[in-house]
């Protein structure tokens, strides 16, 4: 194939998956060259529709064997394939992804003083972003795509902290004249950020759902979202966490108590829906008994989106329960096999596009 045209050999070339492509660079430094070409890579960016993969965060006491080899562990859904990058290009002590954007992956250092790197795990690209030096803990973070200016913007929220990263300045910015205090993760829809926040006590959780306006990052605050016809939507889900739905919808999900009760046990799992535009509430699944029976609701079980729906994991289940978005009822339940094994324990999800034109 040496001998072949360089267009004919890209076109040949823009047929394989990204995968493929990958692989294909450490083929001889002919191809390489080739495959990391700023044409090729647009061209083939042009091209592709690449599915987004979803990347998984092993339970810490699990992932002893992760951290001595740095992967970054990867499933694609559509393929139903799972992929582990090599991470060793990075620094030594950046072992903690935290947060994606198209083409790009927000790892944190595993030191006392938390420190950031934004890296594509694909070309092996990375920088280190500016130092924040009351950042003493992972904060709740989200990754926002800026298409104007083909560049991302970084938002981190932490007790005492609230500032967004912008590229073209290579600054943190500092927002916000209240604390808050949201629980992870954080959505973000049409320049607003939506986070779910306790304003209760330890003995009595009250929550509440607040957004902010990514353009007011100077002089903005966090709004309360209400709804007189809301009633008592908080109080029936214990432990609720936010997905992102489909279109302007946004998901919240938790257990389903069975009263109002302060320590009432659940009865299953609930998928809220609630429409942005008219601020309504919509029941969207209600997990069946039949998976429900496997898990102990009053500890041990994480939630979390996934790219079409929402996965339910527990040490106690070797597999994971997963709601599929659907148009007919309220949504398919089934069971998932375990991309990492049935021994791992997968404690956070969030989906990554793989692209190979994404440049930190």
């Amino acid at each position: 194939m040496d001998d072949l045209p360089k267009d004919v050999l890209e076109r040949v070339f823009s047929h394989l998956l990204l995968v493929d492509i990958v692989r294909s660079r450490s083929v001889c430094k002919h191809w390489n060259q080739i495959l990391t070409s700023i044409q090729f890579l647009r061209h083939y960016s042009k091209l592709t529709n690449n599915n987004s993969w979803l990347t998984l965060i092993r339970d810490q006491e699990d992932d002893g064997m992760a951290n001595n080899r740095r992967l970054l562990n990867l499933y694609d859904p559509s393929l139903h394939k799972f992929y582990e990058l090599d991470l060793s290009f990075l620094p030594p002590q950046f072992i903690i992804p935290v947060a994606a954007s198209p083409g790009l992956v927000c790892v944190a250092e595993s030191n006392a003083t938390i420190s950031l790197c934004l890296c594509n795990p694909l070309t092996k690209k990375y920088t280190m972003l500016p130092p924040l030096h009351d950042l003493v803990s992972l904060p709740v973070m989200l990754m926002i795509e800026d298409p104007e200016s083909e560049s991302h913007k970084i938002l981190i929220i932490a007790d005492g902290l609230q500032a967004c990263y912008y590229p073209h300045n290579n600054r943190w910015f500092r927002f916000g004249c209240e604390p808050f205090r949201p629980r992870s993760p954080v959505m973000a829809f049409n320049g607003e950020i939506y986070g779910l926040e306790d304003v209760g006590s330890v003995w009595h959780p009250r929550w509440r759902l607040a957004s902010f306006k990514i353009d007011d990052v100077y002089g903005g605050f966090w709004s309360p979202l209400r709804n007189d016809i809301w009633d008592d939507i908080f109080d029936i889900v214990k432990e609720p966490r936010l997905i992102k739905g489909r279109g302007r919808c946004l998901l919240m999900t938790g257990g389903l108590k069975s009263s109002f009760s302060l320590n009432s046990a659940c009865s299953t799992f609930v998928i809220l829906q609630l429409d942005l535009n008219s601020l309504e509430w919509d029941e969207a699944g209600r997990m069946p008994m039949e998976f429900f029976r496997h898990f102990d609701a009053e500890g041990g079980v994480d939630i979390f989106g996934g790219i079409e729906g929402v996965y339910f994991s527990s040490k106690k289940v070797g597999r994971l329960v997963f709601w599929n978005f659907s148009d007919v009822g309220k949504g398919c339940w089934s069971w998932v096999d375990n991309p990492l094994g049935q021994r791992n324990v997968i404690r956070k999800m969030f989906p990554f596009e793989p692209r190979l034109d994404a440049v930190p």
